[in-house]
């Protein structure tokens, strides 16, 4: 694991495999665990030559939301995903600096950060971005489906819910599976779309759901 700083993040990166490698950018709350579990699960896997990245420190609901909203319980979002959004081509270009050139950029986020990945991807420059993947994403977020509608996404894309996520006591984040289905079918409009349902709730098996999405957007 290579450990730098840039502008106000602090950066991290994991190169695996050998070759020219593909980028897959990780949003998932900069947790320095998770993000060597997932360098190790892919690193078993064979999969592709990679370099995984991710930046932070992260405040889940301000970085990782689109745009303001308050929810059941008072629970608030800042909107500050732009934040992130301004730092993500100073940051690609350092790693391209590092590393001499990628094959394709991926996008991967959990949670929020998948919902975060999404909106990175919808509002990115053609070409750009080969894929994103949302494992357990915030789909149930205000207002993502009708920015989804007036922001098509491309390339591939890659959803994952799991099965108990549904069941919520909160109305709206129990409208997941819901939600995250009318997400598949705007997105098949225009992308190539996957979605698999996984075991367990929203907190089951994180890093191996996280490399699932990124070995399936990588084939």
């Amino acid at each position: 694991m290579t450990e730098f700083s840039l502008s106000d993040f602090s950066c991290r990166t994991e190169d695996i495999g050998s070759g020219t490698p593909a980028l897959v950018l990780l949003f998932s709350g900069f947790e320095r665990d998770l993000f060597g579990n997932v360098s190790e699960i892919l690193r078993s896997t064979g999969c592709p030559p990679l370099v995984l990245a991710e930046f932070g420190e992260i405040d889940w609901d301000r970085d990782y939301s689109p745009w303001a909203a308050e929810i059941s319980g008072g629970r608030k979002f800042s909107g500050g995903a732009d934040r992130l959004l301004q730092f993500l081509p100073e940051f690609t270009a350092e790693l391209e600096r590092r590393y001499g050139g990628f094959s394709e950029v991926y996008l991967c986020g959990y949670s929020l950060g998948g919902l975060f990945a999404l909106y990175a991807a919808a509002l990115s420059e053609p070409g750009a971005i080969s894929g994103a993947a949302s494992c357990s994403g915030s789909m149930w977020f205000p207002g993502w489906t009708e920015f989804l509608k007036n922001h098509p996404l491309h390339g591939r894309v890659y959803l994952s819910l799991g099965g108990k996520e549904k069941n919520s006591p909160d109305p709206l984040m129990a409208s997941v599976e819901e939600k995250t289905n009318e997400v598949k079918r705007i997105a098949e409009r225009t992308a190539q779309v996957s979605f698999v349902h996984e075991a367990g709730g929203h907190f089951s098996r994180i890093p191996q759901r996280i490399c699932r999405g990124i070995i399936e957007l990588m084939k």
